[in-house]
């Protein structure tokens, strides 16, 4: 006997779920670590006299980083980037406004897999971005799980290695918040162009 397929959802559903993606966008937005991002810089000197290396590190404060990262959970659980994009396929929208949304979510999981500069390597073991913000975001910050907390004792061996893979940590946050507030975009277009269809 065949499984009877998934009810797909109504575009009414849709919108409701396209809005909290939004409104999850716009708190974002309001938060002060992006204005503090921006500033960001990780720098290193090293004195050839002492052969000592003074860091000097300008990133955003722990709380501001907290913050964000709260509203970022939504993404990784109930606004799956690809769960939004799969609800486009149930809409009588144009071509390419899925396009659009798709290229930026493969790009985006093209970094997360290559990398935005170089592969990370530590103790000989390769790291992915994905594998440095997962293991940031769930096993430093947001409920720790105990494996994932081994990779950043990991990180926190060599304090230079520290202070940059924080920083890379932080330019992936980024990129989430890039293609969240790209997809917001997308998302307004859709529902306005719904709301004017069923209007007419």
């Amino acid at each position: 006997m065949s499984k009877d397929k998934a009810t797909p959802p109504n575009t009414d559903a849709i919108i409701k779920k396209l809005r909290l993606f939004n409104e999850k966008a716009d708190l974002l937005r309001t938060r002060s670590y992006i204005k503090q991002a921006e500033n960001q810089e990780v720098s290193i000197r090293f004195d050839s006299a002492t052969e000592q290396a003074t860091l000097r590190e300008i990133r955003p404060d722990e709380e501001a980083r907290e913050s964000v990262l709260l509203t970022l959970r939504f993404f990784y659980n109930e606004l799956k980037f690809k769960q939004i994009i799969a609800l486009y396929d149930h809409l009588s929208i144009p071509e390419e406004t899925k396009a659009s949304a798709l290229a930026w979510v493969n790009e985006f999981e093209r970094l997360m897999t290559t990398g935005m500069w170089f592969t990370w390597k530590i103790n000989e073991r390769p790291f992915s971005p994905r594998e440095i913000f997962i293991s940031f975001m769930f096993g430093y910050h947001c409920h720790p799980q105990e494996s994932l907390a081994a990779n950043v004792d990991l990180f926190k061996q060599e304090p230079v290695m520290w202070a940059l893979i924080q920083q890379e940590f932080d330019n992936l946050i980024r990129l989430h918040l890039n293609l969240i507030f790209e997809l917001a975009k997308v998302n307004a277009q859709v529902i306005s162009e719904l709301e004017k269809a069923a209007s007419s």
